[in-house]
């Protein structure tokens, strides 16, 4: 998943975790979570990808690479939200 990358930007950086969940809102948690890829731990799909979407940007990486590795991500749909997958959004 796009977790390692992430992680690894981050680092390369200098950037720790604290100031990640502060610049995003969001909190340590959710910041561990997506570096570790453990989406379990993450209110869903739709959240996901948009933590993920708005990371890389804060990493300055294009988000499009790293939401291609997102495990949610099917046929260019989000797998957990069928009406979404139907539209093609």
């Amino acid at each position: 998943g796009p977790g390692e990358t992430l992680r690894t930007e981050r680092e390369a950086l200098g950037v720790t975790v604290r100031e990640v969940a502060d610049t995003l809102n969001l909190s340590m948690h959710v910041v561990q979570a997506l570096e570790s890829d453990d989406y379990k731990r993450l209110p869903g799909a739709v959240f996901a990808r948009g933590y993920i979407r708005a990371y890389a940007r804060l990493l300055d990486l294009d988000p499009e690479p790293l939401l291609a590795l997102y495990p949610g991500q099917t046929n260019g749909g989000d797998a957990n939200h069928p009406v979404a997958h139907e539209q093609g959004i």
